[in-house]
């Protein structure tokens, strides 16, 4: 059993983490210590736009996301993770590689079916006890792992959990640390922008609750505001309110390359949301 410490765990199964005595697919789990009973890092808009974001979710995220969200609204999960991940005893579990780089390059339908495959793995384990470690990051010191046996119990995918909830739940790939999303997935946050209901309310989410989750939440307030705010002004908003800020630049790599790109993303799509093509519903990757 888990110690209470662990009862509100993000998990990782680790294919590539650069650890040493780190089995290749090990599972990782990674504390939600964020001190609340909602989602990681969880936030609402803040000009009162019907949609929030916040990192994995854990099953009990689910109940804790309807209790916030307004009377009225149906909900849509978003969920913006390329890597495969799922829910292990109502925890959320992801399968990992260097950088959280897993499935990059593939197909949403290669993710999904390659997501599929792991959990029935998984779930085939039922009843058995496993190895994971719980990972403990320290500010300027390397990643420590601690080992714990975990019985697999439950195993599921978010779509269903959020079905479980009456919620509806749309896949939209980033792949982790790239910095800009890629044309299909903007072009498919169009499609839901251009038919989105009155009453609809998103919920984004990536792992950590930080670059992706910001980036997608930012852009649906640049289509909506681009024609009377600054992009320095959305994006500041956004930072004020738990978001990472998507304008920092850095001084060193990986960081700069990838700082670079999220804000080239942003300011072009920023020119994008002011043009005539967006008003068209020109898609971006029709128009970029």
């Amino acid at each position: 059993m888990l110690s209470p410490l662990l009862q509100h765990l993000g998990l990782l199964l680790a294919g590539c983490f650069g650890v040493a005595h780190t089995p290749a697919d090990a599972l990782h789990l990674i504390v939600n210590d964020h001190g609340s009973d909602r989602p990681l890092r969880f936030r609402t808009d803040p000009n009162g736009e019907p949609m929030s974001g916040s990192g994995a979710m854990a099953a009990s995220d689910f109940a804790a996301l309807a209790e916030s969200v307004p009377p009225g609204y149906n909900v849509t999960v978003i969920d913006l993770r390329q890597e495969s991940h799922g829910l292990l005893n109502g925890l959320p579990v992801s399968w990992w590689v260097d950088d959280n780089r897993a499935n990059a390059g593939a197909s949403l339908e290669a993710i999904l079916r390659d997501e599929r495959d792991k959990l029935a793995a998984l779930t085939a384990q039922s009843g058995e006890a496993i190895t994971v470690y719980h990972r403990r990051k320290q500010p300027g010191a390397p990643t420590a792992l601690e080992p714990t046996s975990v019985v697999v119990q439950t195993v599921g995918d978010e779509a269903g959990e959020a079905l479980r909830h009456n919620f509806s739940y749309v896949r939209l790939p980033m792949q982790d640390h790239t910095g800009a999303p890629e044309p299909q997935a903007v072009d498919a946050l169009l499609n839901l922008i251009w038919t989105r209901p009155a009453n609809q309310w998103w919920h984004f989410h990536c792992q950590a609750g930080k670059g992706r989750t910001s980036i997608f939440n930012t852009a649906v307030d640049i289509m909506k505001r681009a024609s009377q705010k600054s992009l320095e002004n959305i994006v500041a908003e956004h930072t004020a309110n738990g978001a990472v800020n998507l304008l920092q630049t850095a001084e060193t790599e990986p960081r700069r390359s990838k700082y670079a790109a999220r804000i080239a993303f942003l300011q072009k799509f920023y020119q994008y949301a002011r043009s005539p093509a967006a008003r068209a519903h020109v898609l971006w990757s029709e128009w970029q």
